[in-house]
């Protein structure tokens, strides 16, 4: 049944949904200085969050943030629509969305944090080995370190190019990462108008909660002894919300559930890494600690030289010789201490940083669910006439189904309002089967 002016008005006669002239007040200026403090303060708030990840020097981000701070305090000051855009991205940043940019930043701190490290680790250790077998090289013939150092600038040069590469790779990332949070923020803000849009276009979009104004109507049709909506029906609880009641709707229990997976999957993937990179430092630790070796090399020279006969050439070489006779003490100390590996340790506020971000992907997974509620509430305090008329369609779309279950309730010799075998007797229809008006659930 098509929706027109007299099916509305059959729903309540009472009330006139057709459009009336508004009281007009007059607007001081303080209201609009008001407004245009409220739109200000929303365009600081999400310039921040777009600009604070992009390369962009302190001199353009203030200039670029003094533009578009300017422009949103113009735009809240004159359009009702900038103002509620503005608001309604706030409860949109607990969605996908907002889960999104606290992946982007937990994937940030992954990389410059542990997998930074257990790079620095691996390279420290590579190098001590090195150190070490030159050393052994030293001490046991110079022929030998003569022989591989070759080889050893070559390693060398190759750990150094390397790691310069890895570096740079691992920069460019982070870089990846920092420009894709920022462009996540602007998907925040677009899918708020979005929202708005079809809020304002469209009467069957997220239009399927039960409000104050749908119970007006339903008390007063009580009163006047009309047909009535309310109870709902057992197929209707679970398709309709109650947006006062803390009760999870389930609709809204998938939206939980994913984001429940989504943060158990990052905490597995975080604790991996953070337990990868601890193992490997401890590991390091130990053998830093007990594999300094001590070299110690004592010993005594004696030359004697002696001459023997009695001749006179005899007697003159025994002079002559008996100067290089000598005695001579060496005590050589030697560690391989300047080869020991000192492992980096990471600092508190990394693992802090990871466990906030994991932590903060599950609340947001929880407030998601009354954050979506709170989009309609904002929508309907800017556009309280287009949310009446939204009312009005939900209970006519409600009374009309209604009204054929209870037609063909009569006609049944059993009356009875029942699933079974996924069919609804009174109706006799598959359950869940839509409406040409059927109404819709914005998951966000």
């Amino acid at each position: 049944m098509p929706l027109t002016r007299g099916t509305l008005a059959s729903c309540c006669p009472q009330s006139r949904w057709t459009s009336c002239p508004p009281s007009v007040q007059p607007e001081g200026p303080l209201r609009h200085v008001l407004r245009a403090l409220l739109g200000a303060f929303g365009g600081a708030i999400l310039f921040l969050g777009v600009s604070h990840n992009l390369p962009l020097t302190l001199e353009l981000k203030l200039a670029a943030g003094a533009i578009f701070t300017g422009l949103c305090a113009v735009g809240g000051a004159c359009s009702s629509f900038v103002r509620c855009a503005l608001l309604l991205t706030f409860p949109m940043m607990p969605g996908s969305r907002g889960r999104t940019y606290l992946l982007l930043q937990l994937l940030s701190i992954l990389y410059s944090g542990p997998v930074q490290n257990i790079q620095l680790n691996v390279e420290a250790s590579a190098l001590s080995v090195s150190c070490n077998l030159d050393l052994q090289v030293n001490h046991s013939r110079l022929l030998w370190r003569q022989t591989i150092l070759p080889l050893i600038s070559i390693a060398e040069e190759l750990t150094g190019s390397t790691s310069k590469f890895t570096g740079e790779t691992m920069n460019a990332v982070l870089d990846v990462l920092q420009t894709a949070k920022s462009f996540t923020f602007i998907t925040i803000i677009l899918q708020a108008v979005g929202y708005l849009l079809r809020y304002r276009r469209d009467l069957r979009f997220d239009n399927v909660y039960i409000t104050q104004y749908f119970r007006r109507i339903e008390a007063r049709r009580q009163a006047q002894g009309r047909h009535c909506v309310l109870p709902l029906s057992k197929p209707d609880r679970s398709r309709f919300i109650q947006p006062c009641s803390p009760r999870i709707h389930p609709q809204e229990a998938s939206l939980l559930f994913s984001g429940l997976v989504q943060a158990v999957s990052l905490g597995l993937l975080t604790l991996v890494l953070v337990g990868l990179d601890l193992v490997l430092f401890h590991v390091l630790e130990i053998v830093s600690r007990n594999t300094i070796t001590t070299f110690n090399i004592t010993g005594a020279q004696q030359v004697s030289v002696r001459v023997g006969g009695a001749s006179i050439m005899a007697r003159l070489l025994r002079k002559t010789v008996s100067a290089f006779n000598s005695s001579t003490h060496f005590d050589i100390d030697s560690s391989n201490a300047a080869c020991a590996v000192t492992p980096s340790a990471l600092s508190p506020s990394v693992y802090l940083s990871c466990a906030a971000c994991v932590l903060m992907v599950a609340l947001c997974s929880i407030l998601q669910i009354y954050s979506s509620r709170l989009r309609r509430v904002i929508s309907a305090s800017f556009h309280p006439q287009r949310e009446k008329r939204r009312v009005l369609f939900l209970y006519n779309l409600l009374l009309q189904r209604n009204r054929k279950c209870s037609g063909s309730n009569r006609k049944r010799t059993r009356p009875r309002l029942n699933v079974v075998c996924g069919r609804c007797l009174c109706c006799c229809r598959p359950e869940g089967h839509a409406d040409r008006e059927e109404v819709q659930y914005e998951q966000g």
